[in-house]
């Protein structure tokens, strides 16, 4: 390569890694796009792999949405074959911000299905906000 030969490697790293990026960046293609129920909601807040929740072979994704309508909460768990809702499951008490955490990818059971965990930080228990995350299987 002659004629980079004068220019730092530093440089020629940079540019190599921008053209890199922006190639990648074009090339990236959306396969679903989810939303909240609520004109309030946070749909997103928090994601994460949840494994194969329904045992097809395809991972599967979750979402939390711990600011829909009554701040209860709700989190989803969408196929990753298909984008349909597999569970939508809600907050117990208005402020539970139920799905503020998620989490899955583990057969806690042994029953073969990936489960799932979520966390409502904010719920009353015994009077006080001290939370709760309760993990719910996947089949």
């Amino acid at each position: 390569m002659p004629f980079f030969r004068n220019v730092p490697k530093s440089l020629l790293f940079l540019v190599t890694t921008l053209l890199f990026l922006g190639t990648q960046a074009q090339a990236q293609t959306v396969f679903y796009t989810f939303t909240s129920d609520s004109s309030l909601g946070a749909l997103g807040y928090c994601v994460a792999p949840a494994g194969d929740v329904n045992n097809d072979g395809v991972p599967d994704i979750i979402a939390g949405d711990p600011e829909d309508s009554t701040w209860t909460g709700v989190a989803k768990v969408y196929s990753g074959a298909d984008g349909s809702t597999l569970y939508s499951i809600n907050g117990v008490n208005g402020n539970d911000r139920f799905g503020f955490s998620v989490a899955g990818g583990a057969d806690v059971n042994g029953d073969g299905f990936d489960d799932f965990i979520v966390g409502g930080p904010e719920s009353l228990v015994e009077g006080d906000e001290a939370g709760f995350a309760r993990v719910y299987s996947g089949a």
